[in-house]
């Protein structure tokens, strides 16, 4: 969860920050093995989002940014011992999760 507020309000959709590739492993790493389902977990994205005073319509351009994040992408392979998939797979991942949640900044 605390993955997706990260990786809008540490980004240039707010205000510059660094690249956070590693949140997209660890989104898809959290909701792939089950510990989270953010689709059913909407009070609880919801308030993660509130309690850091971040917009939850910022998730509708996160894709606006994946050359931003691409360039942290060899710290996280460095990082993790398992073999991964290219950053792509990842990034698309996330993109797929937010587009369930869309709900939440549509009215």
């Amino acid at each position: 969860m605390a993955g997706f507020k990260v990786i809008t309000e540490d980004s240039p959709m707010r205000h510059p920050g660094s690249p956070r590739a590693r949140d997209f492993f660890d989104i898809h790493l959290l909701t792939t093995t089950g510990s989270v389902e953010l689709s059913k977990d909407t009070d609880l994205v919801r308030h993660v989002f509130a309690a850091k005073d971040v917009p939850l319509n910022l998730l509708a351009r996160v894709g606006d940014y994946r050359e931003f994040h691409r360039p942290d992408w060899p710290a996280v392979s460095a990082s993790v011992a398992d073999p991964l998939e290219e950053f792509d797979f990842y990034f698309d991942f996330v993109l797929g999760e937010i587009a369930k949640l869309e709900a939440l900044w549509v009215e």
